[in-house]
């Protein structure tokens, strides 16, 4: 599916992939307790964020998470890890992972993560780039 790209971001914080750690009391670790969305991204630009970051808010939402972050302050997130992994010509995707975090007596504080990776697809013809790719999943 492609290389991973050298830079993620982890908690507010950019670092090299190999570097970044989650603690193992994360609850996402421990319990699957999070929710993730994939955004392919194309010459440089999220395909359809909006609408990425909306499932994604979703998600969150059905297990009782506030998302984190505004979309605004989530597409300034993915416009860096793009600058930063010299990504603005190429195709890849960004997968974002949000856990509840690691409990520390009964507080957590939500981990966020993201990452991104070559992407080896052809990009989408007309139909699906005009209106997107049903789902079977419910909205």
């Amino acid at each position: 599916m492609g290389e991973p790209l050298p830079i993620c971001f982890l908690n507010d914080e950019f670092l090299p992939l190999r570097d970044a750690r989650i603690s193992p009391l994360d609850r996402g670790f421990l319990y699957s307790d999070g929710a993730y969305e994939v955004t392919p991204v194309y010459g440089g630009r999220p395909f359809r964020f909006a609408q990425h970051h909306a499932r994604l808010t979703r998600s969150l939402k059905e297990i009782r998470m506030e998302d984190p972050l505004s979309p605004e302050a989530w597409r300034a997130v993915y416009r860096e890890l793009i600058a930063r992994n010299d990504a603005g010509s190429s195709d890849s995707y960004i997968y974002v992972q949000v856990t509840r975090g690691a409990e520390h007596g009964r507080i957590t504080r939500p981990c966020r993560m993201c990452r991104a990776r070559c992407l080896r697809l052809p990009p989408p013809g007309p139909p699906v780039a005009r209106a997107g790719r049903k789902m079977d999943c419910p909205p």
